[in-house]
């Protein structure tokens, strides 16, 4: 699908000039009076193909501040993600994986304390995680859970939790 929309008064994050120096950027709330959006969302999907379903997708995004004439700050022009499952009856198994692709994003960062600002445009990065999970005789299961495969993330334009690995019980109440 096609988009285009005109914001007024959108409310976005920037970087706070009291964060210079420190480690790590530190964010705050920001009026941008004026904003623009256009682009395009595409997909396509396999539906349970011998047990597999999958899903490929792709976002073409820009992002304007119209005020300041320059893209929105944090915003990736594209995305792509994949997300694939697979669910195995006879075993009672089911497995999920997807990963998504961020192309890099612009920040604007004030030089000292002055109103001059430069343009930092933040690696591109992928996201991913996996979920597995076995259940058993009855409404018993054991599952497992990987976020952030990849490790993506840095402390300054990409604040998130590092790589984490979970393992639990659920009981199902069919």
């Amino acid at each position: 699908g096609l988009f285009y929309n005109l914001i007024d008064d959108l409310i976005a994050t920037e970087m706070n000039p009291m964060s210079l120096g420190q480690e790590g950027m530190r964010f705050r709330y920001a009026n941008i009076e004026s904003a623009r959006t256009l682009g395009a969302d595409a997909s396509m999907s396999v539906d349970d193909i011998w047990g597999f379903s999958a899903t490929l997708r792709y976002h073409l995004g820009m992002a304007q501040n119209i005020d300041k004439n320059r893209p929105l700050a944090g915003r990736s022009r594209h995305r792509a993600s994949l997300s694939v499952s697979y669910q195995y009856l006879p075993w009672a198994l089911s497995m999920s994986a997807q990963a998504a692709w961020h192309s890099p994003r612009p920040f604007y960062i004030l030089r000292s304390f002055s109103e001059d600002e430069a343009r930092v445009d933040a690696a591109s990065y992928v996201m991913s995680d996996c979920f597995i999970e076995k259940r058993f005789v009855g409404s018993l299961a054991l599952w497992l859970r990987a976020e952030n495969l990849t490790n993506a993330g840095d402390v300054d334009y990409l604040p998130v939790r590092p790589r984490s690995v979970y393992a639990g019980l659920r009981v199902y109440y069919d």
